[in-house]
């Protein structure tokens, strides 16, 4: 009696097409990181001090999931410091007319707070999140995003004393070398 997985059709079926179910298989349970292709989310940027981000804009959509390079770039006078990562919280209330059309524009509001936790490389490497709903009803929503603020410090000035002492400096060692020539030697020869 011939059974039906080696002498039957299922087996020739799998003879024929097991490379083709293999690679199937392993695409959809071991995606690559960095290529995966979600929803698209708005990407939150910050900026304090003076500088700019490169090559993303703030409210620029990306791929959630997706895995990019950011840098920040500071300005004359500044020097870049940090990045830190930022939660945006978005409460949306829509209001309804009696007849029960939704009043335009809906009332938003943000909350952004920065966390404790720091990376101190100008290039940032990221993987973008997706969009998180906190809470939803029939009239609110409350969403949490996640961004990045980049974090740009002033140069120092120079102190007035470290200036006029770097000014004062080469007159002294001037009039002191004008000083020595002037006196007359004590030994012989001169």
């Amino acid at each position: 009696m011939p059974h039906f997985w080696i002498d039957g059709p299922g087996y020739m079926f799998m003879k024929q097409y097991f490379l083709v179910l293999l690679v199937a298989l392993v695409t959809v349970w071991f995606p690559l990181a960095g290529y995966s292709q979600g929803d698209l989310a708005p990407l939150c940027l910050f900026i304090t001090g003076s500088g700019s981000i490169t090559p993303f804009q703030n409210g620029q959509q990306l791929n959630a999931g997706q895995s990019y390079d950011m840098t920040a770039i500071p300005d004359a006078g500044f020097t870049f410091d940090s990045w830190q990562q930022v939660v945006v919280t978005v409460a949306t209330l829509t209001n309804y007319t009696a007849s029960g059309d939704p009043i335009l524009p809906p009332l938003t509001s943000e909350t952004d707070s920065a966390e404790d936790n720091y990376v101190n490389t100008s290039t940032l490497t990221f993987t973008m999140q997706d969009m998180q709903v906190v809470s939803a009803g029939s009239n609110f929503s409350i969403t949490q995003d996640q961004g990045w603020q980049a974090n740009f410090l002033p140069v120092p000035e120079p102190s007035s004393t470290s200036l006029f002492a770097a000014g004062l400096a080469p007159v002294t060692i001037s009039i002191w070398h004008r000083f020595r020539r002037r006196r007359p030697c004590r030994q012989t020869p001169c």
